[in-house]
C-alpha cells in the first residue's frame, strides 16, 4: 500500500494492483494500476448518507440501518461484494479495518514508478495477497482464447429456423456422457 500525494481522492491510501514482475520489468507497460483504500468508516458513512438522501417515507430507522450495515460488513468478511476487498486493521488506518475499492482502478504513469515504490507504507502478506490477486483476476482478467466473430455466427443460421417451419428440438446437438 502506498500514500500518493499527487492524487487527490478521499482515500487513506492506494494499493498497487499491477503484478510485481511487471514493475520489475516494465517493458511495454505504460501505467501502474492502483485503486483507492478507504477506512471502513467511509463505507458506513456512505450507507447513512444514502439513507438521508431518500424521501422521508423511504428512509430506514436507525435499527434497520444498523442491520443493513452489519449485513454488508458480514458479506465483506466473506469477500462477497464484487468490487470491495476487505483489509485487516492496521495502525495506518487507525487500527480499524479498511477496504480497497476495486471498482475505481486507475493508471498512474510508469514514470512515477520510483516515487510510488518509495511511498510504500505496508504490504499484504499471504494469504490476503493471493485472495486479492484472485479477486482482481476474477474481475479483470480474460482467458487468451480466440474470440468468435459475430459475423461468422450468421453462417450457422438456417432460414427455416428463423421462419419457424422446422422443429428446433431436432436441430439441437446431442451430447453423450464420457463417464
Amino acid at each position: 500500500m502506498i500514500k500518493l500525494d499527487r492524487i487527490r481522492l478521499d482515500a487513506t491510501a492506494h494499493i498497487i494492483l499491477s503484478y510485481t514482475c511487471d514493475l520489475e520489468h516494465p517493458r511495454r507497460m505504460a501505467y501502474i494500476h492502483v485503486c483507492p483504500v478507504f477506512k471502513l468508516d467511509v463505507l458506513v458513512t456512505n450507507i447513512v448518507e444514502e439513507n438521508k438522501r431518500k424521501p422521508k417515507e423511504q428512509q430506514k430507522n436507525s435499527k434497520n440501518l444498523k442491520e443493513d450495515a452489519e449485513s454488508f460488513l458480514r458479506e465483506m468478511t466473506q469477500y462477497k461484494p464484487k468490487y470491495y476487498f476487505l483489509l485487516f486493521p492496521d495502525s495506518e488506518f487507525g487500527n480499524k479495518p479498511a477496504f480497497a475499492d476495486l471498482g475505481r482502478v486507475f493508471g498512474v504513469p510508469i514514470e512515477w514508478k520510483e516515487t510510488i515504490i518509495s511511498k510504500r507504507i505496508l504490504s499484504l502478506k499471504s494469504p490476503w495477497r493471493e485472495k486479492l490477486g484472485y479477486k482482481i483476476g476474477y474481475l479483470y482478467n480474460r482467458i487468451a482464447t480466440k474470440e468468435i466473430e459475430p459475423k461468422s455466427l450468421v453462417d450457422y443460421l438456417d432460414e427455416d429456423m428463423i421462419l419457424g417451419s422446422i422443429d428446433l428440438s431436432q436441430k439441437r446437438p446431442r451430447f453423450e456422457s464420457r463417464t
